[in-house]
Order: structure tokens, then sequence, then C-alpha cells
């Protein structure tokens, strides 16, 4: 059981990281749900931390390693890594892809136009129809999946390092 705690500790970032997500999505805050994203991002490594912490407490007796504590805290980020990915999947397909979509039909054209306007995008304004068209299409589950590893693991072995390195033991004990 005291190995699984990485495990256990994610599971509950990744609940509280999908609860924010949730309520500001359809608590009609959704301006704020690139902040949300960013946010539970970086509150990754307080859990990232005491995941670690804890192994070494109690699984290693206080003698860890840098790269053991890089291993412990890499098994946090694979396990939120895959909890998160679960929470994308029905995220993005009960609601996120049909308010994708929408908010690019009817707020689209608008920006483009914008951005003709002022010299931004040079692109004729019966163009915009296609470039949606071609924009709508590319909503697809595989992107929002990826886009949700690449960040949690890119950002969770950089917060790894960071924990192995705060953790490891002292060269001189």
């Amino acid at each position: 059981m005291q190995k699984n705690k990485p495990v256990i500790i994610a599971l509950i970032y990744s609940i509280l990281f999908s609860a924010s997500v949730c309520f500001v999505f359809y608590g009609d805050h959704i301006k704020y749900l690139t902040h949300v994203y960013l946010i539970g991002l970086l509150c990754m490594l307080p859990f990232l931390y005491y995941a670690v912490l804890l192994q070494k407490k109690n699984v290693y007796k206080g003698d860890m390693s840098g790269r053991i504590a890089g291993r412990e805290g890499l098994r946090f980020v694979v396990a939120a890594t895959f909890f998160l990915i679960l929470f994308q999947v029905v995220f993005f397909e009960t609601s996120f892809k049909a308010y994708k979509i929408n908010y690019m039909q009817t707020v689209g054209p608008q920006i483009l136009k914008d951005q003709i306007t002022a010299g931004k995008l040079k692109l004729a304004e019966t163009e915009i129809p296609k470039m949606i068209a071609t924009d709508v299409e590319g909503v697809t589950l595989f992107k929002e999946i990826t886009s949700v590893v690449f960040k949690t693991v890119f950002y969770g072995a950089f917060c790894s390092f960071i924990v192995a390195f705060l953790l490891k033991r002292k060269a001189y004990e």
C-alpha cells in the first residue's frame, strides 16, 4: 500500500483539477477556463512534492537518492496524466467539443474579419467560411489528448527534477 501513495495522490490531484475545470465550464465562467488549466498545472508541484516526500519517509526510510526521487515523481506524473486523459475524453465528448465548434462557427468569423481589417491576416472575406470549416474539422479528441499529455508530462518532468533535487539525501550524511 505504501508504494501506491503517489498514484493515490495523483488521483486526488486529478479529481481536484477536473472538478475545478467542470466548475468553471458548467458554472458559466468559461472565460476563465485557460486560467484554471494553467493554475491547475502549476498546482501539480505541491502534490508531487508531497507524494515523493511520503515515499521518502515511509518506503525508503529517509534515504532516497535523486534518481529514486525522480523516478517516484515520474510515477506520480504518469498516473496523473492517465487520470487527466480519462477526464479529458469524457469532458471533450460530452460537452467541450460541441462548445468549441459552436464558438468557432459563431465568434470565429468576426474575429477573422477584425484581423483582416487590422492587417494582421492576409485573407479575402470570401475565404472565411472555408477557413472556419477547416478549423472545425480540426477539432478532434486526438488533439485534445495530445495537448493534455504534452502539458502534463513536460511540466511534470520538470517538477520531478526539482523535487528530486530538493528531496535527495545529503552527500555528507
